[in-house]
């Protein structure tokens, strides 16, 4: 007994039993797993049984042992039932009339099985798996009484197929449906002639029937594929007929073994290999005879000739290799040899010759045809003539390219001809050398190209693409008129004595020449001739440099349109003309019509010397001593001892006068005036305080002055009638208005628009605000609230406007609003002088810069509106005290402003000056409409809407900073008639705003006049509060 076989079950399987001689009828759960009987003396295993036997760890097996021996096993039955990773299967048994069933479901990838079977056995085997290979033999092999019954269920993947047996068959019979089957091995069967159904299968290669009933070789033609065929010991008898039988057949391998066989092999056979043994043959060919030395060419047991014929030849005896190698062809090349190989025996053979590198001129070699015996051999002349493109690439020159062809091993014995996309075959001025072919062609764009080259043996073919590298275009000039200088950047190649060419509107019958002035590297100078029409708008622009040309396009533009573009149609003040040329409606504008002078922003006296002046503002191009003349209140000569463009230094003729004063400057013949004035006045202070104010409203006292004094927390400017109150102040987030809602009451100041104003106060240009928005940033911190609003001039919101002028006055216009409030009070400055703000109080400030004037005498005006009283008064001590709607300073000026409901004040405050182009100037704040509303039904009867315009001398950039102020009536001092609540508006205006038609001196001497008389102005000041009314 073979013990180590029987212990590799067990610890394979983990059976339950000992790893000795003991396994033998070893009983576990009633019976036993390793039957064995005592044949000849010696103990064998003949029935192994261990299906549902449970699993004990035995160990590992023996992995050495490479086979299992049980020489008596009749019958096995191993756990488990499915194999998933079984790929090969060997069994050698006895059955004596066994059934095999092997599924797929349990052997998924099994691809080979392999019967060995004993003398006398019967096998019945049938699969439905896509076996690769199946044989079935007896042991020893050439045991034929056996039988094989094969079922193959799926030949779609058999490669080889073996069967062997007197008693044996297989189905289905071999066709086309074996796909792939290469090898049919047919012993000892009864068979008389070839097991297959009308087609070969179409990979078959080898074909053996040994040992069978065949008597004759089957008059069927073999495929090409073909290259083995054994019909050895059978009783084969006559001829075989050559010709047919193997007429596809080349270097196939016959092997022929019967007396019974007689004929001669014809010499159509030489392409082939016989092996015939005990034959009656009476012929062979000489080609065979030639090489009989060599076993694995021809065998036989026939006598060689005496004489015979070798017609060895090569049909060209002029060879080019390939990279070494060479098919050739000829007469009785054999069978191949070292670097032969045979093709077809005999007659066409692959050469290869090693050292091929050195085969540049032709040389003579010997060819050995034969591996043993006899020198078989020829002799040809020999030359290395592979074409093998490994790169092409392209050097742009100035009229041609270069082109590269990087060979492997070219040999330039041989004159390549090259043919290049769709030009003729190039056969001269080439270099050729054994790594590269280089040649030029002509200008050409960007495309793929072709190249084949050929030397007469050989050839290659490569496609690559061509990228021209100039000339390009990156930008072009948009200007265009006849004569004008036109700039074409991009890149011109930088080869000097370049040939170039700009064409306009290529091939249309607008076609125009750009004739070139200039040119670099990287650009291209041309115009148009003067002579021709101008090229303008969507226009295509060829460049041609030496040959080479590229395409783009451009909007031309002539030099009237580009003016029209560039000035934004002269700024609106005068006209483009052909040659590009802002020509102004009036003789005082420059800077393409966009300034007029002579304009004053400011001015000031020198506090040194009062008759010395200086003016400020825009006094054109080109000013001089002599051509401008300066007047003081169109009266006083102001000669002027310094001139620029931008100030004027001027001596009075006589002293400055008091207060406000007008500054007019001539011009050639332009003129622009500003004018305003001052008064002064007053009377006792202290009684005249104490009997207008009721004693300061009993919140403060007046001092000798005629002052009051206010207590904590309320206001002087109204004589302390009113206490500064805490409100919660929220920013407008779509537009600068000023709001407050102190418990449910309103209040609104709204910017409504920018007028430009002319000397007669008609409007040239008007903004209204409400056809834009607003762009809003609010920021907040612990002590600020501060919502900066900047007009967006470019998006208007008024779908009506159907203005068909191409001008936009508004093109380069930046309008800015900043609305800041804090609950502390604050110090702002503002010009020269520090504004006090009070608590809880709103600051508006406005910034206008960029306005484009049309005249050098307009001024802007600034529009802002709220709802009014048209009559309101508050009763105090029984007394009955009117508050006038708008309150003017001694200049006309809107001075305050106050609304009045239910014991709540808004109190504004607009100051008398502006900032214009960073000086400070006099501004007039002034009343421009008082309308009344007629609107019953929702309680405003009563009510107006006030207009009120804020002037500004001519600026690039002006600024407004008025401010607001909420605050409580406080009549708890009040001594008789109760308290009086009204619920109608009730408004106060005071304004201090610089006129936009006033200049800074006048604002200069305002200041200086206050500094110096402060206690009679103010005095004066509360004369003209509506108290007094």
């Amino acid at each position: 007994m073979t013990v180590n076989s029987a212990i590799f079950i067990i610890k394979q399987y983990g059976i339950p039993v000992p790893l000795d001689q003991s396994l033998c009828n070893y009983v576990y759960a009633g019976r036993a797993v390793f039957s064995c009987l005592t044949i000849s003396g010696q103990t064998h295993v003949v029935d192994i049984t261990s299906i549902l036997l449970p699993y004990v760890n035995k160990g590992d097996p023996d992995y050495t042992l490479t086979s299992l021996y049980f020489p008596s096993l009749e019958s096995i039955g191993l756990i488990p039932t499915v194999y998933p990773s079984l790929r090969y299967l060997v069994l050698g048994f006895y059955p004596t009339d066994e059934l095999i069933q092997f599924s797929k479901s349990k052997m998924p990838i099994l691809e080979s099985v392999d019967f060995a079977i004993g003398d006398g056995s019967k096998l019945h085997f049938g699969s439905d798996i896509a076996i690769t290979y199946l044989s079935c033999y007896g042991l020893p092999r050439g045991i034929q009484n056996i039988q094989c019954t094969l079922s193959i269920g799926d030949p779609s993947k058999m490669n080889t197929l073996v069967v062997h047996g007197r008693n044996s068959s297989f189905s289905p019979p071999v066709s086309p449906s074996f796909k792939v089957l290469k090898m049919l091995t047919i012993k000892f069967l009864n068979i008389t002639t070839y097991p297959i159904s009308f087609t070969f299968p179409p990979l078959m290669e080898s074909l053996a029937f040994e040992n069978t009933q065949i008597t004759q070789v089957p008059n069927i033609q073999l495929p090409s594929s073909v290259k083995v065929l054994s019909i050895l010991f059978n009783n084969v008898a006559g001829t075989v007929d050559y010709d047919y039988v193997f007429a596809n057949s080349t270097n196939l391998q016959l092997y022929l073994q019967s007396p019974l066989i007689v004929g001669s092999i014809p010499d159509s056979f030489c392409d082939n290999r016989p092996f015939v043994f005990g034959t009656s043959i009476s012929s062979i060919p000489d080609c065979f005879w030639c090489y009989s030395g060599d076993n694995s060419i021809f065998t036989t047991s026939a006598i060689k000739p005496p004489t015979i014929t070798c017609d060895i030849g090569l049909d060209s005896t002029f060879l080019v290799t390939k990279n070494g190698k060479i098919t050739v062809t000829g007469r009785g090349l054999g069978w191949g040899a070292p670097d032969i190989k045979a093709i077809i025996p005999n007659r066409q053979m692959e050469i290869t010759y090693p050292s091929f590198a050195l085969l540049e001129p032709p040389k003579n070699v010997t060819f050995n045809l034969q591996n043993v015996g006899p020198v078989v051999s020829v002799q040809a002349e020999i030359a290395e003539g592979g074409v093998t493109i490994n790169d092409v690439r392209f050097s742009q020159m100035a009229n041609y390219v270069e082109v590269r062809m990087y060979m492997y091993n070219y040999n330039p014995y041989f004159v390549p001809l090259v043919q290049f996309n769709e030009m003729a075959a190039l056969s001269s001025g080439m270099t050729v050398n054994k790594t590269m072919i280089t040649f030029a062609v002509p200008p050409m764009q960007s495309r793929q190209c072709y190249i084949n080259v050929n030397n007469q043996y050989y050839q290659a073919n490569w496609g690559t693409y061509f990228f021209k590298t100039f000339p390009t275009i990156t930008n072009i000039s948009t200007l265009s008129s006849p004569g004008t200088p036109i700039t074409i950047i991009g890149n011109t190649g930088g080869f000097a004595n370049s040939v170039i060419q700009v064409t306009f509107n290529n091939g249309t019958l607008s076609e125009t020449d750009c004739l070139v002035s200039n040119y670099t590297s990287t650009y291209i100078i041309c115009s148009t001739p003067i002579t021709l029409p101008g090229v303008y708008g969507n226009t295509s622009v060829r460049v041609n440099v030496n040959g080479f040309f590229t395409f783009s396009s451009v909007v031309l533009k002539s030099v009237q349109t580009y003016c029209q573009e560039t000035t934004n149609y002269c700024h609106g003040n005068g006209d483009c003309n052909e040659s590009g040329i802002c020509l102004c409606k009036q003789s005082n504008f420059y800077d393409s019509c966009s300034k007029s002078y002579p304009t004053l922003s400011s001015g000031q006296y020198d506090s040194n010397d009062l008759t010395m002046v200086s003016l400020y503002g825009d006094f054109g191009p080109l000013p001089t001593l002599t051509n401008v003349s300066i007047k003081l209140n169109n009266s006083i000569s102001c000669t002027p001892t310094i001139v620029s463009q931008s100030s004027i230094s001027c001596t009075l003729s006589s002293n400055a006068p008091f207060g406000l004063s007008s500054a007019q400057v001539v011009q050639v013949s332009s003129d622009t005036s500003n004018s305003s004035s001052d008064e002064n006045g007053g009377e006792t202070a202290q009684q005249k305080c104490s009997r207008l104010t009721f004693n300061c409203f009993g919140n403060g006292i007046c001092d000798t002055n005629g002052i009051c004094v206010c207590n904590q927390n309320y206001n002087p400017i109204d004589h302390c009638f009113t206490k500064f109150i805490n409100t919660t102040i929220i920013a407008n987030s779509t537009s600068p208005t000023v709001s407050f809602d102190v418990d449910g009451l309103d209040f609104q100041f709204e910017f409504k628009s920018i007028q430009e104003l002319d000397l007669d106060n008609n409007v040239l240009n008007l903004l209204n605000i409400d056809d834009y928005s607003w762009n809003v940033n609010v920021s907040i911190n612990d002590i600020n609230t501060t919502a900066v609003y900047q007009l967006n001039t470019t998006n208007t919101t008024n779908s009506n406007n159907n203005s068909t002028s191409q001008f936009n006055p508004f093109q380069s216009l930046q309008v800015s609003s900043t609305i800041s409030f804090s609950s502390q009070p604050r110090e702002i400055p503002f010009g020269d002088q520090v504004l006090q703000i009070n608590p809880n109080s709103i600051k508006l400030a406005i910034n206008v810069s960029g306005w484009q004037y049309s005249s050098n005498v307009a001024t802007l005006r600034l529009i802002f509106t709220s709802v009014v009283n048209q009559n309101q008064s508050i009763e105090f001590n029984c007394e009955k005290t009117e508050i006038g709607t708008l309150s003017f300073d001694s200049l006309s000026n809107l001075q305050y402003l106050r609304v009045v409901k239910d014991n709540i004040q808004f109190n504004g405050r607009f100051i008398d000056y502006a900032i214009s182009d960073g000086r400070v100037v006099y501004s007039q704040t002034e009343l421009v409409s008082f309308t009344p509303i007629d609107d019953k039904d929702n309680d405003n009867d009563g009510q107006s809407i006030a207009t009120i315009g804020i002037r500004l001398p001519q600026c690039q950039e002006c600024l407004l900073d008025p401010d607001f102020t909420p605050l409580l009536i406080d009549k708890s001092n009040d001594q008789g008639c109760g308290e009086s609540s009204s619920k109608a508006w009730k408004i106060a205006v005071g304004v201090v705003v610089g006129a936009g038609a006033a200049i800074a001196i006048a604002a200069a001497t305002v200041i200086l006049v206050l500094k110096k008389r402060k206690a009679t102005i103010f005095q004066k000041k509360m004369d003209r509060l509506s108290f007094n009314q």
